[in-house]
């Protein structure tokens, strides 16, 4: 502010110097009227009077210019303080940046700078100018940082970035800047923060469709012209970040090999394919793990029949096994993309005597299901027949026909030699003896668990069992807490 008051000082100078100048002129036009008539050698003589006075219109214009660009960038720069965009401490949003009007106020400041840019080997203006730029740098700088802070919020478009974008191509170095931008961008919508399976198929679910979003962005932030060129450059940076994030993810699993990874593979095989929207060729880049894929789904599948092979005895709680759940996991990965699964059949499927895609589920719960029954020739009673019930229910959904009869049956049969073991421990009481073995019985099949259509089976036939035992006078006490007690069985609950 000293500088300013200085230059006030010569300026009041020159003011008066310009006041005196001002009789000059008076007399100078006097002169000129009286000579436009005059002969012009006569005229030629006068050169060195007129000349002062046009040197005096230029001064006056120059003053005032520069005093009216040195108060709005006054004014401007009071502006800005007032609502405080200077203050380094201060993080502002695009949304503080509109309520502040920022871009009329950084536009009317460079155009008080590019209106002295005339005057610049003027010593003052070159000063004003030079104070004038690095004030101006400063604020750009703020804008700039709310702009990147409002990048990392994507693929949300914050309102109004596209101005501030196409604002700091103008005022920064563009090359550098649109370089920076670039590398915001790849970071924010690349794949590099990407470490798992699941985050990796959520991501490349329709991948056409998301890459080109990133290029709508892009052109919404910056504009079609900037965009074009950038958007080349960016997809392919994308895509050979998502290569590598893919490349390292399948080689855990090479060195793994764990059977629960086959949906897993199944889905991103899936995923790597052109989906809706306009085509994007670098997308075809990656359909060289399409052949690695199908290699780890064989090398896993190898390893869940070796495992199964393992099943010697059932689990304590008779539920369902690991290796059924496995197995129906992978036939649902397999539903869900039949044409990964008449792929992987054309090529392997004979390895394990499958050689038609619809023969697939029943070839392979047939071998899972040899192996429960095996193991349920360790139980006996009840604890065979629900431990049957529990490993047979999850292939309904895709197992038709087991044991020449429908899968629907075969549990069904499971369920009726439960329900007869039920009948024939209950005939030999009757009375409140009855009752209470009944009450008895329930509290222990509470432990056990039935998925819910073959418990409510159960629960609905021991129900009518109980009725007509009332009804026959055979069963006595109270049958309430009897009742209760059926709809707590098979819950698996202690």
């Amino acid at each position: 502010m000293e500088d300013n008051e200085k230059i006030r000082d010569k300026l009041n100078k020159l003011k008066e110097q310009c006041k005196f100048s001002e009789n000059i002129e008076n007399i100078c036009k006097l002169l000129i009227n009286e000579l436009n008539n005059t002969d012009y050698k006569v005229m030629d003589s006068f050169k060195p009077f007129i000349l002062p006075k046009q040197n005096i219109t230029k001064l006056l214009n120059f003053y005032k210019l520069y005093t009216e660009s040195l108060k709005k960038i006054e004014n401007i720069q009071i502006e800005i303080e007032k609502v405080g965009l200077s203050d380094d401490e201060k993080i502002l949003r695009i949304k503080d940046l509109d309520d502040m009007n920022v871009l009329k106020l950084m536009n009317n400041y460079l155009k008080c700078l590019d209106d002295l840019k005339s005057y610049i080997k003027v010593n003052m203006v070159r000063e004003l100018c030079k104070k004038s730029k690095k004030y101006y740098e400063g604020i750009v700088s703020k804008i700039e940082e709310a702009f990147f802070n409002a990048l990392k919020r994507l693929p949300k478009v914050v309102n109004s970035i596209d101005l501030y974008g196409k604002f700091l191509i103008r005022s920064l170095d563009k090359k550098e800047f649109l370089s920076k931008y670039t590398q915001a961008l790849y970071k924010i919508l690349g794949f590099s923060e990407v470490k798992t399976f699941p985050i990796l198929n959520q991501r490349t679910k329709k991948l056409t469709q998301y890459l080109n979003m990133v290029k709508n962005i892009n052109t919404q932030i910056i504009g079609k012209t900037e965009a074009h060129n950038i958007n080349i450059g960016l997809i392919q940076l994308i895509i050979i970040n998502l290569k590598k994030v893919i490349g390292d993810i399948l080689l855990k699993v090479e060195k793994e090999i764990k059977p629960n990874q086959i949906p897993s593979l199944v889905i991103l095989y899936n995923n790597l394919r052109h989906t809706e929207g306009p085509i994007v060729d670098e997308i075809e880049d990656l359909f060289v793990y399409k052949e690695q894929i199908l290699k780890l789904i064989l090398n896993c599948l190898v390893h869940f029949f070796a495992y199964l092979e393992t099943l010697d005895s059932p689990n304590i709680d008779l539920k369902t096994e690991s290796q059924v759940l496995t197995l129906c996991d992978i036939f649902k990965s397999f539903e869900n993309n039949k044409s990964i699964k008449r792929e992987w059949v054309r090529k392997f499927g004979p390895s394990f005597g499958v050689y038609n895609s619809d023969e697939l589920y029943d070839n392979f719960c047939r071998k899972c299901l040899t192996k429960v029954e095996k193991a349920s020739n360790n139980l006996k009673n009840y604890d065979k027949y629900i431990y049957l019930i529990n490993n047979k229910a999850p292939f309904k959904e895709f197992v038709k026909m087991y044991d020449n009869m429908t899968m629907e049956n075969s549990i069904k049969k499971d369920v009726k030699l439960v329900i007869g073991l039920w009948k024939i421990s209950i005939e030999k009481y009757d009375g409140v003896t009855l009752n209470r073995f009944m009450l008895k019985q329930l509290e222990k099949h509470k432990k056990y668990y039935l998925p819910n259509e073959e418990r409510n089976i159960l629960h609905s036939n021991l129900t009518e069992t109980v009725e007509e035992l009332i009804a026959a006078n055979i069963l006595q006490g109270q049958v309430s807490k009897l009742k209760n007690a059926i709809e707590m069985s098979y819950t698996g609950t202690n």
